[in-house]
């Protein structure tokens, strides 16, 4: 019998607390997972290619009150992806996202 491996990304609390909320894998593949959007910073590009600047973006609501843009984030030493992120252009507020 062949199992399945997860399902989707989505946001979910992987520290001590409830909130914030980190990307995370769904569990199952019946898991809901949340709508994603990958957004060019720049608009005109209108093609994702590997250098492009982006944004990642979940389209759903969230339990906590936080951004849904995905950011690397520093946690016990390791960088994690979190739905903490600022969407816009490249600068030192949105380097990690």
């Amino acid at each position: 019998m062949i199992r399945g491996m997860g399902g989707g990304v989505t946001l979910a609390s992987t520290r001590n607390e409830s909130c914030p909320l980190d990307v995370v894998q769904a569990n199952q593949e019946v898991d809901n997972d949340m709508p994603l959007t990958f957004t060019p910073v720049n608009l005109k590009k209108g093609v994702i290619r590997e250098s492009t600047d982006l944004n990642n973006i979940f389209s759903g609501a969230s339990t906590c009150i936080q951004s849904n843009v995905w950011m690397l984030e520093e946690y016990n030493g390791q960088l994690i992806t979190t739905g903490y992120g600022v969407a816009g252009n490249p600068s030192q507020e949105t380097i990690n996202n």
